[in-house]
């Protein structure tokens, strides 16, 4: 039997793809669980058109990954905080301080696309790597303390 899955399956692939499976498990468990659908001429059209404006969105993401990636690789931005006369923050910064930086300087990023392993805690400047839909780049986050 020829099915369309409604979600992504181990095994059997991924959303919006057809396939054709045994009657029984269509029919007993994967259109039952909404996992499928039968696959009509139409359904299968519909299905088709929805994996094509899924792929163009992916690519329009990557392009202004890419576009956001080049624009801001190697660029220095400077995070004033409150610290102690050792250097040491009040308050470490992590992936959620630097979102906010960027999103001052007109960058839209979110705190998993910042690779971070722990915050920073000290004042002083560091190389931060960001990854976005397989672009990449590098930018310096100084760190000084406000007066």
């Amino acid at each position: 039997m020829k099915i369309i899955l409604l979600k992504t399956i181990n095994k059997i692939g991924k959303e919006g793809d057809v396939k054709e499976v045994s009657d029984g498990y269509a029919r007993n468990f994967l259109i039952p669980r909404g996992l499928a659908q039968y696959a009509t001429e139409e359904s299968v059209s519909n299905a088709r058109n929805k994996k094509k404006l899924q792929k163009e969105k992916e690519m329009k993401e990557i392009n202004i990954a890419a576009k956001t990636m080049k624009k801001i690789h190697k660029r220095r931005f400077n995070i004033l905080v409150g610290a102690d006369i050792n250097g040491t923050l009040y308050a470490g910064i992590d992936q959620n301080g630097i979102v906010k930086e960027l999103q001052k300087e007109g960058f839209k990023l979110t705190p998993k696309e910042i690779e971070l392993r722990k915050k920073l805690k000290k004042i002083g400047e560091y190389n931060i790597k960001l990854n976005s839909k397989g672009k990449s780049a590098e930018i310096i986050i100084n760190i000084v303390k406000s007066s």
